[in-house]
């Protein structure tokens, strides 16, 4: 699906599907009921899958390999992606992140605020968590909003 939410052709050209450099295309794959897909540049995708699992694919580089925080991976409602790393929004309001640390995908820094998160938002490479108290906790490259 494209950003207005037309289904794409598989056979279509990035021109012939109106998509430039920057643009965000989600995967649909039966049955999975919810995917989250990286910039197509990212080459990474990651999906939620019942009952809030997550399975990411593709160039480990950019995120396409969560294995490393695979246990922490549950209960997910949410995902967010920069070009190179990928942030979970777990049910218990907590939030897991995987990829390049360049990207925000390393947020041992924050770990400690990133607790009752309400929302996630990420640009380029980085990240921004929400709280339910109002806080707003960054990380990743500074010059993209990180810390």
């Amino acid at each position: 699906l494209n950003q207005t939410g037309e289904k794409l052709l598989g056979s279509s050209t990035l021109r012939a599907a109106q998509l430039s450099d920057g643009d965000t295309v989600t995967a649909c794959i039966s049955p999975l009921p919810a995917v989250a897909g990286c910039r197509w540049e990212g080459r990474a995708f990651a999906a939620i899958q019942p009952p809030g699992m997550v399975l990411a694919w593709g160039s480990s580089s950019h995120g396409g390999n969560g294995d490393e925080v695979a246990d922490h991976l549950h209960s997910v409602r949410q995902i967010q992606r920069t070009t190179g790393a990928f942030a979970a929004l777990r049910k218990d309001g907590r939030v897991v992140t995987w990829g390049s640390k360049f990207c925000g995908g390393h947020s041992e820094a924050v770990q400690d605020e990133l607790r009752d998160v309400r929302r996630i938002q990420a640009t380029n490479a980085a990240f921004a968590a929400i709280r339910q108290d109002g806080h707003v906790v960054t990380w990743g490259y500074e010059y993209f909003g990180g810390d």
